[in-house]
């Protein structure tokens, strides 16, 4: 955390200072539902998406970038699907759970990275899984209740699961995009896909 805290103070754009704030994106930003999700743009320690963000955009992205639809740069999810068979989008676990109405950390403590935290959230999930009769979910159920498992990477298949789901949640039509009218969102940012939109 001193190492990130020295090296923010040593970045500056045209000789302004860059904080914490400065390097979120809108859609990065703390919500009533989650704290503030991790920079995009940060590739150092423990806590980064930076290099699967590079990794992503190096390996499937560009190669692709001729066949597929890109969310929301490309348009909404609507015009994507009429003109094609691929579409990307960016999802985040910490706002996927309030999709799923599992509680805010801030309010019930509970962690991802032990299976006791993963079995809390599964009566939350079970219960979303139970009003969408349109999703096939018995092969995942004992695994689910199982909090995927004791294994180190028990936690990245929960978070996968989680935002899986809430993609269903979009494209079934159940939650809005959430994409802000806003052209800094929609040309240069982006967007988490199903966040409720702020005001920007």
């Amino acid at each position: 955390r001193n190492r990130r805290m020295k090296e923010r103070s040593e970045i500056g754009v045209y000789g302004q200072e860059l904080n914490k704030e400065s390097l979120l994106r809108h859609c990065e930003k703390r919500t009533e539902h989650r704290n503030d999700a991790c920079m995009l743009f940060w590739t150092l320690g423990g806590n980064q998406v930076g290099k699967s963000a590079i990794n992503g955009w190096k390996n499937v992205l560009i190669p692709n970038i001729d066949e597929i639809g890109i969310w929301p740069f490309d348009g909404n999810l609507a015009d994507l699907f009429s003109n094609h068979h691929c579409i990307v989008a960016e999802t985040y676990p910490g706002e996927a759970y309030s999709h799923l109405g599992i509680p805010p950390k801030n309010k019930i403590p509970w962690s991802k990275r032990k299976i006791k935290g993963r079995r809390f959230c599964v009566p939350y999930i079970e219960a979303w899984l139970k009003n969408r009769s349109n999703i096939e979910d018995s092969d995942v159920l004992a695994i689910l209740r199982n909090g995927f498992g004791d294994s180190s990477y028990g936690e990245d298949q929960f978070d996968s699961f989680c935002g899986l789901l809430s993609m269903l949640d979009v494209v079934d039509g159940r939650r809005p995009e959430g994409v802000p009218n806003d052209e800094t969102i929609t040309r240069w940012e982006g967007w988490i896909l199903g966040q409720a939109s702020a005001q920007i």
